[in-house]
């Protein structure tokens, strides 16, 4: 039989299993029907990805976690909403087909001919405007949600645009780095385009999307840099300037505050620095001083972080069948959702796939001899952990809390288009390499063949 019908049949017979198992799961939560519903389209969409992976000999551990990410997550969706799946059936077969065009798209970028100083700066300028135009959409069109004005609605169809400003960061630094620009033409291009995003993401007033892209420009920095320092610039300069603005903003505040004490309202700049310095204080307070934060804004919301630590408490190992909720439960704080309804055992192994990923990508990606593509292919494992890091971290009350989605596990359309993008570049990336495989070991060239043989450079391995 061929080998590659024996991995298909053996691989979803797994995933069938895994699927057998979350539906005996649910059915114990007496949700047995709903979770029926969606078992069929998760089973045709999941094993077409584990078809479409092996035909392509992709990296099938990369496959199988995401696809048991995406498994985890739409039963999870489904108990938080007892017994209703809040994610659209039809989600599940557009993003495969958002995430096909996408790729197809980077695999032709990739082939083209950078070499041509304008060519580079030309197509650098292409994908910065790119952010522009998202920016000037929300600003003119955008819907406010949750004091963040960064929602495109159409229809009953809603988008987060600026989760798209990550795809497009790290796709200017693929062709950034691809480019035959110097040393440091790049370092003064990824700064401006960080800093310009930056900007724009305050503007919005999108705090996760910012955190993220910050930390993406650390990390790429130190993989792809000719330069150390660089990596120490960038990580003090960002460090620096958090920091600094922070302080900036808070002397505003305060000033704007008087005025509104004495009857005044801010209007222009001084409100919008007022409104971006409100949403970093409340998130700081809810950190460091819980109690002072839920004097001072006695709403709803202030309860959230109160409730996500009842919520841990009463998960327990494999989950409790009470009903304690929380606002945004299926997107912000889905992760405590899976703690309570699914136990500690299940979060841990959320985290163990999340980490399978991004070793097994980083550990192909820095190995890569197209610039292009590993940069691409980090910055798509980066697109998958970092959020998740951020989201568990707040969350939990580990770190500050930003109000981004955890892929494949949180509600949420772009979320859901951008994580299957991210997996489908991963096993784009790892095409033709297939895990495990033990190539056989060259024959031992005689005497003779050694000494015609020219002796090869060895080259060491780099960052």
């Amino acid at each position: 039989m061929n080998k590659k019908i024996r991995d298909i049949a053996w691989i979803l017979g797994m995933n069938v299993v895994f699927i057998v198992l979350l539906v005996l799961f649910a059915a114990n939560r007496e949700l047995a029907d709903p979770m029926m519903s969606i078992v069929i389209p998760m089973l045709i969409v999941t094993s077409g990805a584990l078809v479409y992976t092996i035909h392509f000999e992709g990296d099938l551990v990369i496959a199988m976690s995401a696809i048991l990410l995406l498994e985890i997550g739409q039963m999870t969706q489904v108990l938080i909403n007892e017994g209703v799946s809040s994610m659209p059936t039809i989600l599940l077969f557009v993003s495969p087909v958002f995430g096909a065009v996408c790729v197809a798209v980077i695999s032709y970028l990739g082939k083209k001919d950078l070499g041509d100083e304008k060519k580079a700066q030309k197509a650098l300028i292409i994908v910065a405007g790119g952010v522009v135009l998202i920016t000037l959409i929300l600003l003119t069109i955008g819907r406010n949600i949750n004091g963040t004005k960064a929602w495109l609605v159409l229809g009953p169809l809603s988008l987060q645009l600026t989760e798209l400003f990550k795809p497009l960061y790290v796709l200017f630094h693929a062709v950034l780095w691809k480019s035959s620009l110097s040393h440091k033409k790049r370092f003064i291009f990824s700064t401006a385009m960080t800093l310009g995003s930056a900007g724009l993401l305050l503007i919005i007033n999108e705090l996760g999307t910012l955190l993220v892209i910050l930390l993406m420009w650390i990390i790429l920095t130190f993989i792809y840099s000719e330069k150390l320092l660089d990596t120490a610039i960038v990580l003090g300069g960002t460090l620096l300037t958090v920091l600094g603005g922070y302080g900036v903003l808070g002397l505003v505040y305060s000033r704007v505050k008087s005025k509104i004490l004495l009857g005044e309202k801010p209007a222009g700049l001084s409100k919008k620095l007022y409104q971006i310095f409100d949403k970093l204080h409340q998130r700081v307070m809810i950190f460091t001083d819980l109690d002072q934060y839920m004097i001072e804004y006695k709403d709803e919301a202030s309860r959230q972080p109160v409730k996500a630590r009842e919520m841990i408490m009463n998960g327990g190992l494999f989950g409790s069948t009470r009903r304690t909720t929380i606002p945004i439960e299926n997107s912000d704080y889905a992760y405590v959702g899976l703690i309570l309804r699914c136990g500690i055992v299940f979060a841990i192994v959320v985290l163990v796939l999340f980490f399978i990923i991004l070793y097994r990508s980083l550990l192909k990606s820095v190995r890569m001899d197209n610039r292009f593509e590993s940069v691409m292919f980090t910055g798509a494992a980066l697109g998958l952990i970092l959020p998740t890091f951020i989201n568990v971290m707040g969350t939990t009350n580990f770190s500050f809390m930003t109000g981004i989605a955890v892929p494949f596990i949180s509600h949420g359309g772009t979320n859901m288009l951008l994580s299957v993008f991210n997996v489908m570049l991963l096993i784009w990336g790892t095409a033709g390499i297939r895990p495990n495989i033990t190539l056989p070991a060259p024959a031992k060239a005689s005497s003779e063949q050694k000494a015609d043989t020219p002796e090869q450079e060895e080259i060491p391995f780099t960052r």
